[in-house]
């Protein structure tokens, strides 16, 4: 998590990561708030309270942005999706530092146990692994932090599973696809007209998957 946290703040000032941010400010800023649960999310560096999705997908972003994420087995990296996740819901719902490990263990062992036997052949076949697998992380450690049984985070996970994907023919740029699906992959995010305001250009042959 302290990776995370600090990869994410050397991360924010990215022009990427401020784009993001402001997107989220723009669109999901909840004004004066008290930090507790019931609260939103706190926006890094910014310090704003904005939806728990909204600082997951900044927050994300900015983790990812600089590629100095942690990884497993190269290909997917939990941190980057797991840590903003589980740290917007432990905020929101107004958890311990405890509670918050316990859950972040949980969403890297769905992550990587779901990942090790598909990596390399995830990427190989035109998928990026860090969306595929690391929505299912999100799943488990944001369930175990809402305080469902293992039937509610078995069902979490089945339900994340249908919004798993992500081309690797996005973005033009191999940096873009970094920093757009290091928080796309967490909270579903409208990632198609922001992005492209914000000066990010598509493959023309995305489509083609």
């Amino acid at each position: 998590m302290n990776h995370a946290v600090t990869v994410g703040l050397a991360g924010s000032r990215h022009e990427r990561s401020v784009a993001r941010a402001g997107a989220v400010l723009e669109h999901e800023r909840l004004g004066s708030r008290r930090i507790g649960a019931g609260q939103g999310a706190t926006l890094w560096v910014d310090g704003a309270r904005v939806t728990r999705p909204g600082a997951a997908f900044a927050n994300g972003v900015a983790v990812a942005v600089n590629n100095q994420c942690d990884s497993y087995h190269m290909l997917t990296h939990p941190g980057v999706l797991i840590v903003p996740a589980g740290l917007a819901t432990a905020e929101g719902e107004g958890e311990s530092g405890r509670e918050l490990l316990t859950a972040l263990v949980a969403g890297y062992e769905v992550q990587c146990r779901c990942a090790r036997d598909f990596i390399p052949s995830t990427p190989a076949h035109g998928f990026r692994a860090s969306p595929v697998y690391g929505i299912l992380g999100c799943a488990a450690t944001t369930a175990k932090l809402l305080g469902l049984d293992a039937r509610g985070v078995g069902n979490a996970i089945a339900l994340a599973a249908s919004f798993a994907g992500s081309l690797d023919r996005g973005p033009a740029h191999r940096r873009a696809r970094r920093g757009l699906r290091g928080g796309a992959g967490g909270p579903e995010r409208d990632v198609g007209g922001e992005p492209r305001r914000a000066g990010i250009s598509g493959r023309g042959d995305g489509a083609r998957g």
